[in-house]
């Protein structure tokens, strides 16, 4: 048996050749040709072709001096026929000496076909030893290849202690919290920006009864009634608020409660608010150094509802009423009309909550957000050395970000009535149902979103597992 790298002779029992130190090969016989085969076969084959360009040399030249002994042998007198024949016998004697010399080459050359010459010369090679020098190497110093690489495969494989694990652990878990954060604060921005719109506002305001939803929970009776000095009942409807909320002295004729309900119902105002609300959260999105709605567009609406007022009432409106109306609303209602200015916002919340707001309701916070959920997720990958734990992370928090909201807002009817004695549950049903539904949208995208990252990271990591499992099978 021979080493397959360097040809060396090996006995039976040997698994690493002792020269080069390569794992031996079942079956494998030294080479037929190695360099120093080749090396001796191409000197034997240029020194026999030297050797018959030699013997053309020698038979040609010969010849000449033959033929040259035979003319001066013609031209020579009887005198020199001594001559002559010693130089036949010198002829002779060449002649014999290049016969020898050129039996001794034949017998030399084995055969003319190269192949033949190169199959005789391995024949001989492989009975030859070289003197290669035997020398073991130590162990400790060199281990064979295999070795080496099943000893950097289990390196790399080597398992997390549990210190690690705990660290990894925990860095994972704060930040899927941060990722958590995030998704409400989404959810909530798209629900304002998308929920308060003048369609949803107005569908809302047409739902309320006004004349059956108790006004005790929305507004402090009893701060009306110290205002406008008249005795509100706690049990009051908002139709009642509105009636009681009127001067009755500044009128020429009272108005009564019929007719205070009959006009909410005939003015329609819930288009005006509607468009004034929508307009109200713009300003606060977007920061305009405008008033939602000043009184003189109060008193236009009224005036374009006048013949309403008019049949309703039994009251014929002049100028003067439009103008009185709306000197009264300017003194006791400008914070009311004027409260998402930006003078009253920087008074409430200050400069920074003000820019705060404005910054939260940008496009580019949505921006950021997004970029930092990526991010973080793809941390999150790069310390758990696995992007289905990736997938697991983000994924429950955005499920958990989207999910209690989505089941809250499809319950929100009964939890509501059962804790009707304390705030008024059936105004907030009436006018939040048509916004509502954006938020249960919003919340159910989410949901499908975490639980669709949350399923892919879980079947991935069984996957994962299974292969890992296969593969140590077929090793074993």
């Amino acid at each position: 048996m021979y080493c397959h790298n360097c040809g060396k002779k090996l006995n039976e029992d040997e698994l690493f050749c002792s020269a080069c130190g390569t794992k031996v090969l079942e079956n494998k016989k030294a080479p037929i040709q190695d360099i120093k085969t080749e090396n001796i076969e191409s000197q034997l084959i240029d020194e026999i072709l030297k050797i018959k360009t030699e013997d053309k040399k020698n038979e040609e030249n010969i010849e000449d001096y033959i033929d040259n002994c035979e003319d001066e042998s013609s031209a020579s007198t009887p005198e020199n026929s001594t001559e002559g024949t010693a130089l036949e016998e010198e002829k002779i004697e060449v002649i014999s000496t290049t016969e020898k010399v050129t039996d001794e080459n034949e017998n030399t050359v084995i055969t003319n076909e190269p192949e033949e010459n190169i199959l005789l010369l391995s024949e001989e090679n492989e009975t030859e030893s070289y003197n290669i020098p035997n020398f073991e190497l130590p162990s400790t110093q060199i281990e064979p290849p295999d070795l080496i690489f099943i000893e950097a495969k289990n390196k790399k494989k080597r398992p997390r202690t549990r210190g690690e694990k705990v660290i990894v652990a925990i860095c994972s878990v704060f930040m899927s919290m941060v990722i958590f954060l995030l998704a409400v604060s989404l959810i909530a921005q798209f629900f304002i920006r998308n929920g308060f719109t003048k369609d949803r506002i107005e569908e809302g305001l047409k739902s309320i009864k006004y004349t059956e939803v108790e006004a005790k929970n929305l507004f402090d009776l009893d701060e009306l009634s110290l205002k406008y000095e008249k005795e509100i009942p706690d049990n009051a409807t908002l139709a009642q608020v509105i009636y009681y909320s009127i001067d009755q002295d500044e009128l020429v004729n009272p108005i009564t409660e019929n007719e205070v309900e009959s006009l909410i119902d005939r003015l329609k105002f819930e288009e005006f608010i509607a468009e004034k609300t929508a307009k109200a959260v713009e300003i606060a999105i977007d920061g305009r150094d405008e008033q939602p709605v000043y009184a003189s567009e109060i008193v236009d609406f009224i005036r374009e509802k006048s013949e309403d007022i008019e049949l309703t009432i039994g009251i014929e409106l002049l100028e003067v009423d439009f103008q009185y109306m709306q000197k009264k609303l300017e003194e006791k209602n400008d914070d009311l009309l004027n409260f998402v200015s930006t003078e009253n916002l920087t008074e409430d919340v200050g400069i920074y909550g003000l820019k705060a707001i404005r910054f939260y309701f940008s496009n580019l916070f949505i921006g950021i957000s997004c970029f930092a959920i990526l991010l973080l997720a793809a941390i999150i990958a790069l310390i758990n050395k696995k992007i289905s734990s990736s997938l697991i992370y983000t994924g429950a928090s955005i499920l958990l970000a989207g999910l209690p909201i989505f089941f809250i807002v499809l319950l929100y009817k009964p939890i509501l009535d059962w804790s009707s004695e304390y705030i008024p549950s059936d105004f907030i049903i009436q006018i939040t149902s048509p916004i509502l539904n954006v938020l249960t949208i919003i919340c159910g995208i989410a949901t499908a979103i975490g639980l669709i990252a949350l399923i892919s990271g879980i079947v991935m990591k069984v996957i994962i597992k299974r292969r890992l499992l296969l593969s140590e099978e077929i090793e074993f």
